[in-house]
């Protein structure tokens, strides 16, 4: 479980779909939504009547049946003095539930598959990839641990236990102390800015009871997104899913704040972080701004264009001149990530060629950034970057796990299915202009933080890292 970033006929499943399903005489079967059809993923989607978001996307020649949850809730939403609630709920959900449940991890484990789930500030996701004979146990076990939430007391304090050591491990890296200093500088006192994980304090004041009420509030059918890719048809995972899901019943969306509160106006100081487990130097500046329409495609596509062609492969602006032509570093990347709040954390990274001079690749960058933002990206870079991306992008159309996680974080923005099936349409329409203004405002005036993860020693007498051999055609 980690923190927080594509059929056939079988067996058990077939003969679910070639028979009537029997419910019980006295409860009113749900009836079938309309679907919607997509082009380029094959997709097909509904909304159940309790709320729930269902997507499910075929792939004859994936070998396993690939399923998401996603849950509208992560870190922000926890109330003070509970910080790593929402993480200590994602580990009490691989517990069993109230009714026979074998408890997840092991039921799926002993299907043959694999469960897994991360939690980050914005979202909680819960994933499963099994056998196509597997999926409908799979899927009931995942109702059930949506309707109720373990009553165990000594089971749940394990969990808790498990979560602090998890906590210490992490705390034990100089990264990872980096990380939760970095978020509370750029954050102040706003939720983004606490560690999922929580705080030690937090987290020795938490109990099943507050795990139980956040599950309550939270876990309802309606906040939840689920995608379904892999070796199934459309007409075996929609039976299954009215089966099982659609008699959920629906529940109040909670309403997140956070999401509206204004962005922190206060210079940032520069940050310094060396620990005896760093082994290269790194330097790191980044922002927060706010950009207009942050989380619809057109401007997430241009804002994706723009970071590529500054540092999304070898010939790009930044990494050509500093890795390649006359390397001063091993690596360079840029990124722009959206948040649900409407900001965009722009962040630019590298590591130094030679370790004793971090300020000479310093200097270098701000050399380069200037350039970056005077030369306009032209039309055949622009290019370059969109068939590089739509190629990787076609790629992962046949991997499960891809496909679902690009739905899913679609869902958690409130995105429609249909934005995921144009997305490849709205990257290729990107033109150079479009890039360019997407970039002007990353890179516009306005304060940085800068920060560096250094080695213990306050200078290293290393010899300088081998340059790369060769410069990108």
């Amino acid at each position: 479980m980690t923190l927080g970033r594509m059929g056939a006929c079988f067996s058990v499943v077939t003969l679910l779909s070639c028979a009537p399903v029997v419910l019980d005489q006295a409860v009113k079967a749900p009836v079938m939504p309309e679907m919607t059809v997509g082009a380029t993923y094959n997709s097909s989607s509904f909304t159940l009547e309790n709320g729930m978001e269902v997507v499910i996307v075929p792939i004859a020649n994936a070998p396993i049946v690939h399923m998401q949850f996603t849950y509208r809730v992560g870190s922000n939403d926890e109330e003070p003095g509970k910080s790593g609630l929402a993480h200590y709920l994602e580990h009490l959900m691989f517990r069993a539930g109230e009714k026979a449940n074998a408890g997840h991890l092991e039921q799926v484990a002993q299907a043959g598959g694999s469960s897994n789930a991360y939690t980050s500030n914005e979202v909680t996701s819960y994933f499963n990839a099994v056998p196509p004979e597997k999926f409908e146990e799979t899927l009931k076990s995942e109702a059930q641990r949506i309707r109720a939430l373990t009553n165990d007391e000594s089971g749940a304090a394990v969990e808790l236990d498990v979560v602090k050591r998890e906590k210490t491990q992490r705390g034990d890296s100089t990264a990872a102390k980096f990380y939760e200093k970095l978020l509370a500088a750029i954050w102040g006192d706003r939720p983004n800015g606490r560690p999922v994980i929580g705080t030690d304090a937090d987290l020795n004041g938490l109990t099943l009871a507050d795990a139980r009420a956040f599950h309550a509030k939270w876990y309802g059918a309606s906040n939840i997104g689920l995608v379904i890719a892999g070796k199934i048809t459309v007409p075996q995972a929609a039976e299954l899913v009215m089966r099982y899901m659609a008699p959920l019943p629906a529940s109040p969306v909670p309403k997140r704040p956070w999401r509206k509160l204004p962005l922190p106006t206060a210079k940032f100081e520069p940050l310094v972080v060396r620990g005896p487990d760093v082994g290269t130097p790194s330097l790191l500046r980044t922002r927060l701004i706010s950009y207009p329409d942050v989380l619809k495609p057109t401007a997430q596509a241009a804002i994706l264009v723009a970071s590529q062609a500054v540092a999304g492969s070898a010939d790009s602006r930044l990494s050509r001149p500093l890795v390649y032509t006359d390397p001063v570093a091993t690596g360079v990347s840029f990124s722009a990530r959206g948040q649900m709040n409407g900001a965009l954390t722009v962040s630019i990274a590298a590591s130094p060629l030679d370790l004793n001079d971090l300020s000479g690749l310093d200097k270098r960058l701000s050399t380069e950034l200037d350039t970056v933002r005077t030369k306009p990206i032209t039309d055949a870079e622009v290019e370059k970057v969109k068939k590089r991306y739509l190629a990787a992008l076609e790629q992962m159309r046949d991997k499960p796990a891809s496909v679902a996680s690009t739905f899913s974080n679609a869902f958690v923005i409130g995105q429609p299915p249909a934005d995921t099936e144009n997305w490849p349409a709205v990257v290729k329409a990107v033109s150079a202009k479009q890039a360019n203004d997407a970039l002007q405002i990353l890179l516009s005036p306005g304060p940085w933080l800068d920060a560096r993860l250094l080695p213990r020693e306050s200078a290293r007498k290393t010899e300088p890292s081998k340059p790369k051999k060769s410069e990108p055609k």
